[in-house]
């Protein structure tokens, strides 16, 4: 499978590659797709990236590296050294590349080798990784006056499963705020923070209720995937039909599983006032 970017766009991969600096002359061509799968502790993982440049680009050296995983509140999914809070389930250390440092010439192709072991030791649950492939910034008259350069780089999710135990769905809403309540839109921040041992896609439900219970507006958002130990920031919005009269007020918030199962679930009140 071929995945063109051109030059002004980075197509994505899924499972993933993803663009997070982009030079707007830089075309590639990248094939490949490193599969999502179960895998048991002492198994070996192979993979090939292949990359090709544009037969109107420059020559480009690449350099590929293995990175942490970690995701931002907003649910961006970033290559960094280290994820402190993440270490148990990094599986950094379980992938080697070849080469690690290439030159691409104009329409040419290249074939950078991943090898993963599991190790015999493993513990149950998600193990995730980022191999990314960037390009070296050249040094140019503009690049040394400006002290700025830029490189585009493609970074490659690994997110498999270490079998041999439970696999744990679980989260907990750690806070629910109602940032503002006019009479007529409800502004909503909701934290969700994953506890369990593995990346699961959630279903965020809000509801609006007065005094007596009924409702009176909800809105529904799937934000995609959260990975273990990740805390995500969700924000919604309720439209009542019409505007609130003075008194109290509830909003319910819950978070499931695509499946249905309920993650965990929480309330809070605000007033609307004369």
């Amino acid at each position: 499978m071929k995945f063109r970017q051109n030059c002004a766009k980075l197509s994505l991969i899924i499972l993933i590659f993803l663009m997070t600096s982009l030079q707007p002359t830089t075309c590639l061509q990248v094939t490949g797709i490193l599969v999502e799968g179960d895998y048991a502790p002492g198994d070996h993982i192979t993979h090939q990236l292949i990359t090709q440049s544009d037969m109107n680009e420059s020559a480009m050296d690449l350099q590929v590296g293995v990175f942490e995983l970690e995701q931002s509140p907003e649910g961006i999914i970033q290559a960094v050294e280290e994820n402190p809070s993440a270490r148990s389930y990094s599986a950094k250390s379980f992938f080697r590349v070849s080469p690690a440092n290439y030159h691409l010439d104009p329409g040419k192709t290249a074939t950078v080798e991943v090898d993963g072991d599991i190790p015999s030791n493993a513990m149950p649950g998600g193990k995730y990784a980022i191999i990314q492939v960037h390009s070296v910034p050249k040094e140019n008259n503009d690049t040394k006056n400006s002290g700025v350069s830029v490189s585009a780089a493609i970074n490659t999710v690994v997110r498999i499963a270490i079998t041999g135990g439970e696999l744990q769905k679980t989260g907990s809403i750690e806070s629910l705020v109602v940032e503002s309540a006019p009479k007529n839109q409800q502004d909503i921040n909701l934290t969700f923070k994953n506890t369990g041992n593995i990346h699961y896609p959630v279903i965020v439900d809000v509801i609006l209720k007065d005094s007596r219970g009924v409702v009176l507006a909800n809105t529904t958002q799937s934000p995609g995937k959260v990975y273990p130990t990740a805390t995500r920031i969700f924000k919604l919005s309720l439209k009542p039909n019409e505007k609130l009269a003075p008194g109290k007020y509830t909003i319910s918030s819950t978070i499931s599983l695509e499946d249905g199962i309920v993650l965990t679930s929480k309330d809070t009140e605000f007033e609307v006032k004369n």
